[in-house]
């Protein structure tokens, strides 16, 4: 016996069902919005707080204080105190440099500190700072001690000062070597913004190619030092290039008007809004809001990031030629004067 038809329901039942789906659907949507509502402001207040939390001159004092300790006390049981105070010369000057252009180039939270058995280091945020500053940035580090190596170089020569052969051999070759084409050394810093940054694939590719080139150098020279360095250039050019294709997105995303104020001091809210959500589709693993506003701001600087013009890339690419040729050809006489036993060389 074939089943018999029910009765049809109520037209009102459907419609009433399709309400209280609405209603549910509407909820969860706004449930969601509350949420994203609340990331927003948490992320803005993080930002803020990165970006007003501006290290005053008493604690960027006590880091240089500490930090420069450490340096000579673990520096004198490695290299005496003769090779320690020449070494320490060099890095305060270097850092000096970087330090000076960096404030006089409008670049915030400037510090600087040393780094026990490697040097120092000179910080600052680059909002908005255009490539060229950048780029001069990184030459006035090695530019100032080259200047004087090369002076003291003469005077060694002249007088036969075993002393001033001394301070001329660390300043010229210490600057010399920070010249070299190696991320992260200056020389590599100034191409990457001159050059590289034009291309995230070509900047991969250079800085990681360099820095396995630079870690290599100091394994068969047994040049410890340069093994850090050289590996730290090599991840670093991983994760840059996981932030340069994000920051790519990030600005494919934005009207050109928006997109032009990248770099600065404050972000628009479309801006956030778009930034955070490329955040979590690049790093889908951050939850806390202190470390989704470091990725957002360093993808807001990255998408504001501008290299330098025509004729200013040509001129620093020329004075960097330069100076890389007026520093191998200081290697050369120090190693001629060092088999001669010309002058005041070491």
């Amino acid at each position: 016996m074939p089943d018999l038809p029910g009765p049809e329901p109520a037209a009102g039942g459907d419609g009433e069902e399709q309400r209280r789906i609405a209603r549910i659907l509407g909820a969860v949507r706004e449930a969601a919005r509350q949420a994203e509502d609340r990331e927003r402001a948490a992320v803005a207040a993080e930002l803020e707080r990165l970006r007003g939390g501006k290290a005053g001159p008493l604690r960027s004092l006590l880091v240089l204080a500490v930090s420069l300790g450490l340096f000579v006390s673990l520096g004198r049981f490695a290299w005496g105190w003769e090779v320690l105070l020449l070494l320490l010369a060099v890095v305060l000057l270097h850092e000096a440099g970087h330090f000076a252009g960096m404030k006089l180039f409008g670049y915030a939270d400037v510090s600087m500190f040393f780094i026990p058995f490697l040097g120092g280091a000179a910080s600052g945020r680059a909002e908005g700072v255009p490539g060229w500053r950048r780029a001069a940035v990184a030459l006035l580090g090695p530019v100032p001690g080259l200047a004087l190596g090369l002076a003291l170089a003469a005077a060694a020569f002249v007088t036969g000062d075993r002393r001033l052969g001394l301070l001329a051999t660390g300043f010229t070759l210490i600057n010399a070597f920070n010249l070299l084409p190696f991320h992260p050394l200056d020389g590599g810093h100034l191409l990457g913004e001159v050059l590289y940054c034009r291309n995230r694939h070509a900047e991969f590719l250079v800085r990681a190619a360099s820095g396995a080139l630079l870690a290599a150098a100091g394994v068969l020279l047994r040049q410890w030092v340069l093994v850090p360095l050289g590996a730290w250039g090599t991840l670093s050019a991983g994760w840059d290039l996981r932030l340069a294709g994000a920051a790519e997105r990030l600005g494919r995303a934005l009207p050109g008007s928006v997109l032009d104020s990248a770099g600065g001091g404050g972000m628009p809210p479309e801006a956030l809004a778009a930034a955070l959500a490329e955040t979590h589709r690049t790093w889908p693993q951050l939850e806390a809001p202190a470390d989704v506003a470091l990725k957002v701001e360093a993808l807001w600087s990255r998408a504001g990031r501008r290299p330098p013009g025509l004729l200013a890339s040509a001129a620093l690419l020329a004075l960097y030629a330069g100076l890389l040729a007026v520093s191998v050809l200081a290697l050369g006489v120090f190693l001629w004067t060092r088999e001669t036993g010309t002058g005041a060389a070491p």
